[in-house]
């Protein structure tokens, strides 16, 4: 759910600067996948999405009998209190400030993507500017 989120959030953010986002470096052309949009998302997978799930768990604000109902097959998907709960916190989390340094200063989470994506474009535009990937530390 949480890399859905990221990877709408960047794919509208590829768009905006103009870039394509169905065509990537690491991963490839892959038909309907915009692989573009999932290489931007990679640097920001970790500090944005596994770590907001990870503190989620360890705080006790998803539990399974509450907030997930399991499928056949063993998989998981979110009750709709479970889909609150986390759709809460992720725009929460958006408004938390991230050092960026690129820009020698924080930002917001929801900013990060058009941040990088415009980084992106003028690399590719100018490749004598260099892009720096976004890190969270």
């Amino acid at each position: 759910m949480g890399y859905g989120l990221l990877r709408s959030a960047v794919h509208a953010a590829l768009v905006h600067v103009g870039l394509d986002p169905m065509i990537g470096f690491m991963h490839g052309v892959r038909g309907t996948k915009p692989s573009l949009a999932l290489d931007l998302m990679e640097e920001m997978r970790a500090p944005l999405v596994d770590r907001l799930v990870a503190t989620m768990v360890n705080r006790g604000q998803l539990t399974d009998a509450k907030h997930t109902r399991e499928l056949p097959g063993g998989a998981r998907e979110f009750t709709h209190d479970g889909l609150l709960v986390f759709l809460d916190a992720w725009a929460q989390s958006r408004q938390r400030e991230w050092p960026h340094r690129a820009l020698a200063r924080k930002v917001p989470a929801a900013q990060v993507p058009i941040i990088q994506a415009r980084l992106l474009a003028r690399h590719l535009r100018e490749p004598d500017f260099p892009y720096q990937p976004w890190s969270s530390s």
